[in-house]
């Protein structure tokens, strides 16, 4: 019976606090802590997409350069990446990621418009994607013309050089210990 008595006087000081004065603070703060934990969430949820999704921003970053990145970006840059397999630009998307977080720079950053009042900084990240664009490239179109040749100069046959290759013999070395071995 007390404690029926001590519940419901609780329920009462809880409905009358919530009626009061105080209950606007209560409500902001929590307000304020669902945010935070949202917040906090969403980042948590980005960084590990970054890190372990495996290409996650390959679409945000395709929208970009059709989208706002469209003015800043080089002609030259976008005519290749529309000619990207789109196994070719989730590659080239998560290189360029690492590339800038080497740099410092964050990818996501070119997304969320935090860079809007920043032009300078969008514009470092910009030449950023360019530069390394080009690298990029250049690495690829080197890797694919290393793989069509067909032999390298040191697998070449005797007849394309016009010279006899030389033929390997036993050392001399393991010829004589063997022979004063032997005599002793």
């Amino acid at each position: 019976m007390e404690l029926l008595i001590l519940i419901g006087a609780a329920g009462l000081i809880g409905y009358f606090f919530a009626r009061s004065r105080y209950s606007k603070h209560v409500d902001n703060a929590a307000e304020s802590v669902s945010n935070s934990s949202r917040e906090y969430a969403g980042k948590t949820s980005s960084w590990w997409q970054r890190n372990f999704g495996g290409g996650r921003q390959t679409e945000p970053f395709e929208a970009w350069v059709a989208g706002s990145g469209d003015s800043l970006l080089p002609d030259e840059f976008k005519t290749w990446f529309a000619g990207l397999s789109e196994n070719e630009r989730k590659d080239f998307t998560h290189a360029l990621d690492g590339y800038l977080k080497g740099l410092g720079y964050d990818l996501d950053q070119l997304f969320d418009d935090s860079l809007a009042n920043q032009p300078a900084l969008l514009q470092s990240y910009v030449e950023a994607v360019v530069v390394y664009s080009d690298a990029f490239r250049k690495a690829q179109e080197a890797s694919q013309e290393t793989e069509s040749e067909p032999e390298t100069e040191g697998e070449k046959s005797p007849s394309a050089d016009g010279k006899k290759p030389a033929e390997k013999t036993t050392s001399r070395r393991r010829s004589g210990s063997s022979k004063s071995a032997s005599a002793a």
